[in-house]
């Protein structure tokens, strides 16, 4: 049918092992065959880099996570290119690795660095604007000499995520997908071994990062109510809600609320 509709299945082109091509598993009957495919015209402008089945994603079903890397063309447009070669000129943003200034050693060298970049410069002999000119400057150095620019990863993770994790992930992931092939139970301990050890390390980054942000708050916040306001935002976090004097609703209210609401006269 693909033929005749000059279209070309594309789950063979690429080289996978045998686990990575079948779509559908029943373990029970031991059976396993290739019935979702990657169809594409045969005269199509787009390049199909790789097809294979991932097995280690959940959607819901007893099929496997079929996915296609495709690359789109793009040709831009004359607009755009006289756009982008008009802002040749212009110089974009630097983001600074901000979060290294929690460490007392990177304030240090940044005060040590500034510091030095600042004690040059003549006041006497420069006007303003050339004055602002040179200060900019020099914390920008020293910035980019202490701090370093900040890494952005492809994936959009969040604020909490560390390279730690990031490494105990992937181990993860690798016991997961042994233990898929093997079916072993030695493999099935070292998984969930691993996946119990991702979670607390989650659970740690989580509470820093919370800890962090009641530091901003306690910061920001003026007045004689700052302990107060601080001990409360620290039992918002607490599995025992009556610690942030929170009244809850007990059983025998909602039992005589739900029969009011509920008894036809």
């Amino acid at each position: 049918m693909c033929e005749s509709l000059t279209l070309k299945i594309m789950n063979g082109f690429f080289p996978h092992k045998e686990v990575h091509k079948f779509t559908w598993v029943q373990r029970t009957r031991r059976l396993s065959s290739i019935i979702d495919y990657m169809i594409l015209r045969q005269n199509s402008i787009l390049k199909t880099n790789d097809v294979r089945v991932y097995r280690g994603i959940e959607c819901g079903s007893d099929h496997y996570l079929l996915m296609a890397k495709v690359v789109i063309k793009y040709r831009s447009s004359q607009k755009e290119r006289e756009e982008h070669k008009g802002n040749q000129g212009k110089v974009d943003s630097v983001n600074y690795n901000l979060d290294s200034l929690r460490h007392e050693s990177v304030q240090f060298l940044y005060k040590l660095r500034l510091a030095s970049k600042l004690q040059n410069i003549q006041m006497e002999q420069i006007n303003t604007e050339e004055l602002y000119k040179t200060i900019k400057d020099s914390i920008h150095q020293a910035a980019e000499e202490a701090l370093g620019h900040q890494k952005y990863r492809c994936t959009q993770n969040p604020e909490w995520w560390s390279e730690e994790l990031e490494e105990v992930t992937k181990n993860k992931k690798k016991a997961y997908q042994k233990w898929l092939l093997t079916e072993n139970s030695e493999d099935q301990i070292a998984y969930k071994r691993c996946n119990i050890e991702v979670k607390r390390i989650v659970r740690e980054k989580k509470n820093e990062s919370w800890d962090r942000k009641c530091e901003h708050i306690e910061r920001y916040m003026g007045g004689s109510k700052v302990s107060e306001a601080w001990k409360a935002i620290k039992n918002i976090r607490r599995e025992n809600k009556r610690s942030a004097h929170i009244d809850m609703i007990n059983m025998e209210k909602w039992q005589e609320y739900y029969k009011i609401l509920l008894t036809e006269d």
